[in-house]
C-alpha cells in the first residue's frame, strides 16, 4: 500500500537583472548572485543572530528580577532560531560574522545531533512486531506489518510480509519470519519508549480455532527470548 500526499507548486522567477513586481521582499535574494554564496551568507547571519539571542537568554536567566513572561518569550525566540539553523544544516563549530565563534549555538546543535543519532530510524521500513495466527492443524504461522514514517515526509509506504510456512514449533515460525523480514530490509526499532511486541490474531478470542491453554505463557517465553515486550498477562 502506498499513500502519497504531495503538493506541487509552480514558481516563475524573473529574468536576471529585471525588476521585481512580486510583493515578496525576499524574491530577489539570489538574483545576480551565486546561490551557494548567498546561502552561506544567510546561514552565517542566522547563526550569529541566534548566538546573540542565546547570549541574551543566558543573561536574562542570570537576573533574578527578570519577569517569567520575558524569559518565556526569549526562550521561544531561541528555540525557533535554533530549529531554523538545524533545518538549514548548520552544524556544531559554525562561525558567525567576522569569524566569531558561536559556542552556545554549537553546544546546542551538538546536543541535538547526539540525541537524533540515538533515535530509531523511522524513515526506514519499520515494524512494531510479529503477528501470530493459529490454525486448525494446531500450527503457528506469522506475518509482519511494516510502514515508513518520517515527520514532514510527503510519502508513506505501508505493507505486510507473510509466508506459507507453518509449524507447531513456535520458535521456528518466529525465527523464519524474522529472517524473511530482514531480507527485505524491515527492522524492529527499539529505545526511547519504542519496543517490539508479539501479537496474537484476535488476541486469542477466536472460538473457531481455540489457542493452546498456555498460549500466553508461550508468547511470553518468546518475547523473553527475543528481548521484546509482551502485551499479554497470564
Amino acid at each position: 500500500m502506498q499513500t502519497i500526499n504531495s503538493t506541487v507548486s509552480e514558481t516563475h522567477q524573473p529574468a536576471m537583472g529585471t525588476a521585481h513586481t512580486s510583493e515578496d521582499p525576499m524574491s530577489g535574494l539570489f538574483d545576480n548572485r551565486i546561490p551557494s554564496a548567498a546561502a552561506r551568507q544567510t546561514a552565517t547571519v542566522l547563526a550569529w543572530l541566534t548566538e546573540c539571542q542565546l547570549a541574551t537568554l543566558e543573561s536574562l536567566q542570570m537576573r533574578k528580577s527578570t519577569p517569567k513572561s520575558e524569559l518565556r518569550r526569549q526562550q521561544s525566540i531561541c528555540d525557533d532560531a535554533v530549529s531554523q539553523c538545524q533545518d538549514l544544516g548548520i552544524g556544531p563549530g559554525v562561525r558567525g560574522l567576522r569569524g566569531h565563534g558561536c559556542p552556545r549555538l554549537s553546544a546546542l546543535l551538538a546536543s541535538k545531533a547526539s540525541k537524533i543519532s540515538r533515535e530509531p530510524n523511522l524513515a526506514a521500513l519499520c515494524s512494531t512486531g510479529i503477528h501470530l495466527a493459529y490454525n486448525y492443524r494446531q500450527e503457528w504461522s506469522a506475518k509482519v506489518e511494516y510502514a515508513t514514517w518520517h515527520h514532514g515526509a510527503s510519502m508513506r509506504y505501508e505493507g505486510q510480509v507473510c509466508t506459507s510456512y507453518a509449524d507447531k514449533d513456535l520458535s521456528a515460525v518466529i525465527d523464519h519470519m524474522l529472517k524473511v523480514a530482514d531480507s527485505i530490509g524491515v527492522s524492529f526499532p527499539r529505545g526511547n519508549g519504542i519496543e517490539p511486541h508479539i501479537y496474537v490474531e484476535m488476541d486469542g478470542e477466536d472460538s473457531d480455532v481455540p489457542l493452546p491453554e498456555d498460549w500466553v505463557t508461550l508468547v511470553a517465553e518468546q518475547c523473553k527470548r527475543l528481548g521484546w515486550s509482551t502485551c499479554y498477562i497470564g
